[in-house]
């Protein structure tokens, strides 16, 4: 089972980087997604399948919004509704909440998270502080995470067990990952997504806690994010040129 998961992070009206997508670029997006056939699950529904095998639709994708900036109540939330999107994932550092970050920018207060439709809004895990993992202590790792965990029952919230790594970053030894996994297991924590902008492979032996997820940039074309889409992994000009051969070879045949 082919599993797509799309990464974003801000929305503008009229504004784009690498983190911040317009609302234009969001609707259309949006809109060939479900023109292609895709539909939206969430990360229990990916957790069931590969745990126990629940049926996923045919054409599973997973949306995901990191760090609950205000665009994504105010622009994107409505955007996703309009264009027919069910289902939304956004991964919470819960010690952000509230504030003004230097990376992440002006994060939802708790009330607004409090007041989100989660029939239509799954929330999900990003750490306390919003450290990145890859270099962090085990030691660190467990009180940044027992924080994490312990703040959406202090707060009338309920989170789904699934962790996106801040920045995308985790432990590269297999020995300090394994540790991570150890404290994931004791928390509760069933899922974790790194970036890798590949497609995912699901299957019962799915390594759960290096899910990819795949970065949707405001700096991307249109066709840039129609490849990523079908293809997952960042496009290089010799990938592009692969395409036009193929498109080519399509050409003759159907001429010839």
């Amino acid at each position: 089972m082919n599993l797509p998961v799309l990464m974003y992070h801000k929305v503008s009206e009229n504004y784009s980087d690498a983190l911040t997508v317009t609302t234009a670029e969001l609707e259309r997006q949006m809109l060939y997604v479900l023109t292609k056939g895709y539909q939206c699950v969430t990360t229990e529904q990916v957790l069931n399948f590969c745990k126990t095998g629940k049926p996923l639709p045919l054409k599973p994708i997973l949306i995901t919004f990191d760090d609950a900036h205000v665009s994504f109540q105010n622009l994107a939330l409505p955007i996703l509704k309009n264009a027919g999107i069910n289902k939304v994932t956004l991964f919470v550092a819960t010690d952000l909440i509230g504030t003004n970050h230097s990376d992440c920018g002006e994060i939802m207060s708790l009330e607004q998270i409090q007041n989100l439709d989660f029939n239509f809004v799954e929330l999900g895990l990003h750490s306390h502080r919003h450290q990145n993992y890859k270099n962090l202590s085990i030691v660190d790792a467990r009180k940044d995470l027992q924080e994490h965990i312990s703040f959406p029952a202090k707060n009338r919230i309920s989170f789904a067990p699934a962790f996106a790594y801040p920045y995308g970053g985790f432990p590269k030894n297999k020995i300090a990952m394994n540790y991570l996994k150890e404290l994931f297991f004791e928390n509760n924590i069933q899922l974790a997504f790194r970036i890798g902008n590949r497609i995912n492979r699901l299957s019962k032996s799915t390594d759960l806690f290096t899910l990819n997820r795949i970065d949707i940039r405001g700096t991307d074309s249109f066709f840039k994010f129609k490849m990523k889409l079908k293809f997952g992994k960042k496009f290089s000009i010799f990938d592009f040129r692969f395409l036009i051969d193929i498109f080519k070879k399509k050409f003759i045949i159907r001429n010839s």
